[in-house]
C-alpha cells in the first residue's frame, strides 16, 4: 500500500509506526553540534528537535536532541559521523 492513498487506514498504520519507536535525548556538547546532528538525524529521515536538557540530566551546554530512533542507532551515527555528544537518556 503506498502512502499516497488516503484513508483510515493509512493514518492508523502512521500512528502504530511513530509510537512504536521511542524518543531518544541525547545530551550534546554544544549548540553547534546540536544543530549539526539535527540536520544529520533528518537527511536519515528522523523527526528531531533540538530541546534545552532537563535540569536533572544537565551535563555539557544544556542542549540536547530528541530524536525518534532507537538509542543505539542513534548514538552510533553520531559517532560514526564524528559528532560529539554527552550521554542518551529517556524522559
Amino acid at each position: 500500500m503506498s502512502f499516497r492513498e488516503v484513508g483510515a487506514y493509512t493514518v492508523i498504520v502512521v500512528m502504530i509506526m511513530n509510537k512504536a519507536i521511542a524518543r531518544t535525548y541525547i545530551a550534546m556538547t554544544s549548540i553547534t553540534y546540536a544543530m549539526k546532528a539535527k540536520s544529520l538525524f533528518e537527511k536519515q529521515g528522523w523527526h528531531s528537535d533540538v530541546i534545552r536538557t532537563p535540569k536533572d540530566q544537565s551535563s555539557g551546554c544544556g542542549y540536547s536532541v530528541a530524536v525518534r530512533a532507537a538509542e543505539r542507532e542513534a548514538v552510533g551515527l553520531l559517532d560514526r559521523h564524528g559528532i560529539p555528544h554527552k550521554a542518551a537518556y529517556k524522559l
